[in-house]
């Protein structure tokens, strides 16, 4: 799969990841070349992202945070207040 969504440079530039097109994790070695060349290395699979609706990662890439969706719970109703500066008026 060579698609990419979303993707992350580490901080130091040592690495990317991404999420793939076919919803898994990747990540890909990156070395830096004489100049400004840069030579990515093979990229290598950490995990499969079924349902994943958003993630982030922290700079070093040593954790990722994942909002999962689950299709089993879901908001059955959601409260509108109007008229609520009238409310705190009359307080």
């Amino acid at each position: 799969d060579a698609g990419c969504q979303e993707a992350s440079w580490r901080e130091d530039g040592a690495e990317i990841l991404y999420r793939s097109t076919s919803q898994e994790m990747v990540a890909v070695p990156i070395e830096m070349g004489s100049g400004d060349t840069i030579k990515p290395g093979v990229p290598r699979k950490l995990f499969d992202l079924p349902g994943i609706k958003d993630w982030d990662v922290t700079g070093d890439h040593q954790r990722i945070l994942i909002a999962r969706v689950r299709h089993d719970q879901f908001v059955a109703a959601i409260s509108v207040a109007i008229h609520w500066t009238k409310e705190i008026e009359s307080r």
